[in-house]
């Protein structure tokens, strides 16, 4: 936040997300800069569910403070972080870039994920710059 803060660029400011998970416990924390969400998909019951931390904009004003959400994976979960640019188009709304993001997802979730990040590209974002 501090180094956008101090840049003379055009856009002033940036979204990020952050995610500090361990390994052997599987719980997980998730920092949003006014990011879209992650996306955890549940085994047990196949259902996704947005994860997302507190936190403005990077480089709107100084002493921001982020608030993280915290979670767990269990065997078999899926957590998804994505870019905005997936999900988000001017002619429609975040929900539905979402919806058809997990949708899109849901055909990896038996196979395994190998090649779906280019797949939900192409499905998901083909159009957009």
């Amino acid at each position: 936040n501090g180094y956008l803060l101090r840049q003379d660029w055009d856009e002033g400011f940036a979204t990020s997300i952050h995610l500090v998970l361990d390994l052997e416990s599987g719980d997980y924390e998730i920092f949003s800069a006014g990011h879209p969400p992650a996306l955890q998909l549940h085994s047990g019951s196949g259902q996704w569910e947005e994860k997302s931390g507190e936190g403005p904009l990077l480089g709107v004003y100084d002493g921001a403070e982020f608030d993280a959400v915290k979670g767990s994976l269990a065997p078999g979960d899926v957590l998804m972080l994505f870019t905005d640019g997936l999900v988000e188009a001017s002619d429609r709304d975040i929900s539905e870039g979402i919806d058809r993001l997990t949708g899109e997802a849901d055909h990896y979730v038996s196979t395994g994920f190998e090649g779906a990040a280019w797949h939900l590209i192409e499905a998901c974002a083909k159009d957009v710059n």
